[in-house]
């Protein structure tokens, strides 16, 4: 326990007792009646002979803080004041205006009672303490009682029985006591020192926000004054400044406060203090707090909000315990983009039954990410013939992509039967197949683009060939000041067929010379490369009955590998369909020099021209046992049928009637459907006359060149145009737009007419040396 010092002159050395004085000894002061000391016209305690300041003594808690202490003192001495006893209320009164030093004479209020709670805040901030004391000796000290500036009349100290006392006593930062309040009764003691008025301080807090600098000339303050972007830099800078009229008499706590908002919103998305619990105080005038250049790199995740600083502190004032802040110093990061979706297909001319893929991407141009936006990917099946959508190229718009609203639908009508993205079927009009909600597009330079990608179930649809199955892709809202929908353009698959050609009763050779004809040593004439359709796990395609051979490629199937008709053959490996083609290396087919395969002969150079033979080009009947040979030089066309009567009975191999055509080159018209002869063609062959009937695509379309095509016969030439387009349709893929079927009855003509020049003949003798 601190000892008690006390500062008063001790004049009387010897033990004195006092007594409480009867009501008639006047002992008034300054001309106030007995019982009338320190208020006019207030009457204290001492008329009930106890000389008490409270009736019931005075305590104050002191398990708390210095501050929790002054609190519950004054909350007392208020409570006391204005609790309806009289005499207490003179009392705290009285306690009141004694440690404040006020004259005599006046009463007291809540004003009054909360100037001495920021005075003795002011004494703790100092450093000074209230303590509690027991058993003091105060015999003989100062008291109340019959002083000219601080008399209450009849106020006493009590007699020698009482003169150790407890006490409640209020230091000052040097340790010397200001003030004495007895416990027991409430009656000051001691000098009583006023308690020195509290410091009176304020505190001006000012935020800033620069941009991409950290010049003070670069200074914002407030809200929607500066805006920024993604790659930017955010400044901030902080002060506090005391502006009196006194110097602070404590330190005050200081935060800086960060909130993130949506721009436009009140609402906070993100609040934290950084950083946090700083001190700091100051003199009159003195910028005693300074924060500056708090920095933020700004990013894709901050786009939309409101970014934010201020600086608070409490105590906010002198005479106030609560936070105060600084305006908020901010700037937006507003979104700031254009959103351009595009689509792209594979191949354009796919079969039924094909992969059908659709790649998409959507390119943000601006400096920021999107708006939580949405994407639908349409596909939309034209019918053959079918013009395309109105809106084919893009564009902007504010209808769906595809709806089945009424005039809502920004790519036409919706399939029959089509509600949803799970729902997908192959009739004609728009559906929504693919798409998604609240997507954030990141600009160039943010990632790479946004992309994804759509693989039709089951491939394409079994429709008819010239149709379509088109591609768009949307999205909304587009820009950062639209809420509209921005279109792609159109882009298709157009459903097309593999015609494909059978090799009937014979073998297929390419690179290989036929006398004259032939061993050409480009690269396409050492192939074969005919269509395989893949559909749903089943292969359909060209191929020959018997083997193929040649020096290059072989893309095709041998041993009538493929011959499997409308329901196709099921998917296998290569070499399952190509058992009898010929193979120069594992892993692929072909291959073989032109050494590696005999030389044929020349099969022109066993014909001779017959009379009339021209009557074969515009379409002939052979009759029975009618050979008709025709030879040119430069291009025939074939323009109609050249047939065996097909009713005719034959008799022997000398009835088998046969047509023989030799020429440069040979074309045949897109309405010819069989040839019953030999075609040789020093040159080219092409199976059907177009623009340019040399060219293998030229004029091609699925309604040109449909006619299918039988040659029975022999068929030899440095290059074969196949270019009929019948056949090849959904319902059979397999059907051939070409059979080039080597009959058994032009081995049988061709035996019968070998017999008179079948003789093996003598053609030189040469005699060897004999061997031992």
């Amino acid at each position: 326990m601190r000892g008690l010092r006390f500062f008063s002159i001790l004049l009387i050395t010897l033990s004195v007792s006092v007594v409480l004085k009867p009501a008639t000894d006047v002992g008034a002061f300054s001309g106030r009646g007995a019982h009338y000391g320190y208020f006019y016209d207030k009457e204290d305690y001492s008329i009930y002979g106890n000389g008490n300041v409270f009736q019931g003594g005075i305590t104050i808690d002191m398990g708390g803080s210095e501050i929790d202490k002054v609190d519950d003192f004054v909350d007392t001495l208020s409570s006391t004041y204005n609790g309806g006893d009289r005499g207490d209320s003179i009392g705290a009164s009285f306690i009141y205006h004694t440690m404040v030093g006020h004259r005599p004479g006046v009463d007291s209020d809540d004003v009054d009672f909360n100037d001495l709670r920021q005075r003795l805040y002011s004494l703790v901030y100092r450093g000074g303490y209230i303590e509690y004391e027991r058993n003091v000796d105060i015999l003989g000290e100062r008291n109340t009682y019959m002083q000219s500036r601080i008399d209450v009349a009849w106020y006493t100290q009590g007699d020698d029985a009482n003169r150790w006392a407890d006490l409640y006593t209020f230091y000052d930062e040097r340790g010397r006591p200001l003030y004495i309040i007895k416990k027991d009764c409430a009656n000051p003691i001691g000098e009583l020192n006023e308690i020195p008025e509290a410091s009176e301080w304020y505190i001006n807090g000012q935020s800033y926000v620069k941009k991409n600098s950290t010049s003070v000339s670069a200074r914002r303050q407030g809200r929607n004054n500066l805006t920024a972007k993604p790659g930017d830099t955010l400044y901030w800078d902080h002060d506090l400044r005391n502006t009196g009229p006194d110097d602070m008499d404590r330190s005050v706590t200081i935060d800086i406060d960060r909130v993130d908002r949506p721009i436009g919103s009140g609402s906070e998305s993100g609040r934290w203090a950084n950083p946090a619990g700083h001190t700091g105080r100051g003199d009159v005038n003195e910028l005693f707090y300074r924060r500056y250049n708090i920095s933020r790199a700004i990013t894709q995740n901050d786009v939309g909000k409101e970014l934010c600083q201020q600086i608070s502190w409490v105590d906010g004032a002198w005479n106030d315990g609560d936070w105060y802040e600084s305006n908020y110093a901010c700037a937006n990061v507003p979104y700031e983009y254009e959103l351009t979706p595009k689509v792209s297909v594979g191949f354009d001319v796919v079969e039924p039954g094909n992969e059908v893929k659709a790649n998409i991407q959507v390119d943000n141009v601006g400096p920021t990410k999107s708006h939580p936006a949405r994407w639908r990917l349409t596909e939309i099946i034209l019918g053959k013939g079918e013009p395309m959508p109105v809106n084919k190229d893009g564009g902007v718009s504010s209808t769906e992509p595809c709806s089945g609203a009424t005039g809502n639908s920004y790519y036409g009508n919706r399939k029959a039967g089509a509600t949803g993205m799970g729902d997908l079927n192959d009739n004609t009009g728009c559906q929504v197949v693919m798409g998604g909600d609240n997507v954030e597009f990141m600009p160039g330079g943010w990632g790479e683009p946004w992309t994804n990608s759509y693989n039709r179930p089951n491939g394409m649809p079994d429709l008819d060939a010239g149709s379509h199955v088109c591609y768009a892709l949307s999205v909304a809202p587009y820009s950062h000041s639209q809420s509209e929908w921005k279109h792609s353009g159109v882009l298709c698959y157009v459903v097309s067929k593999q015609p494909k050609v059978q090799f009937w009763g014979g073998d297929v050779r390419a690179g290989v010379s036929f006398g004259s004809i032939g061993g050409d040593d480009s690269g396409e004439a050492k192939k074969v490369v005919t269509a395989i359709t893949h559909k749903r796990n089943k292969l359909f395609g060209s191929w020959a009955e018997y083997a193929i051979s040649a020096p290059g490629l072989i893309k095709s199937s041998s041993g009538a590998g493929l011959s499997g008709g409308a329901d196709g053959r099921d998917a296998m490996a290569q070499r399952s369909y190509n058992e009898l083609t010929f193979a120069n290396a594992s892993g692929s087919f072909g291959g073989f020099t032109l050494g590696s395969l005999p030389l044929s002969i020349n099969p022109a150079s066993y014909f001779k021209a017959t009379d009339g033979a021209d009557k074969l080009l515009n379409g002939y009947e052979l009759g029975l046992g009618e050979t008709v040979v025709l030879v040119r030089d430069g291009t025939v066309e074939i323009n109609n049928n050249i047939i065996y009567n097909p009713s005719q009975q034959y008799n022997s191999l000398f009835e088998l009637p046969q047509a023989v055509i030799i020429a440069d080159n040979i074309v045949i018209a897109p309405d010819v459907t069989q040839i019953d002869a030999w075609l040789i063609a020093r040159d080219s062959l092409s199976t059907c006359r177009t623009n340019n009937s040399f060219n293998l695509s030229d004029g091609l379309t699925a309604s040109t060149c449909n006619q299918p095509l039988r040659i029975n016969g022999a068929v030899v030439a440095n290059k074969i145009y196949l270019k009929r387009t019948a056949g090849g349709e959904a319902s059979d893929p397999n059907m051939p737009a070409e059979i080039l079927n080597l009959r058994p009855d032009a081995y049988m003509w061709g035996y019968e007419r070998s017999q008179d020049s079948g003789l093996i003949k003598t053609t030189y003798v040469r005699e060897l040396p004999p061997r031992y």
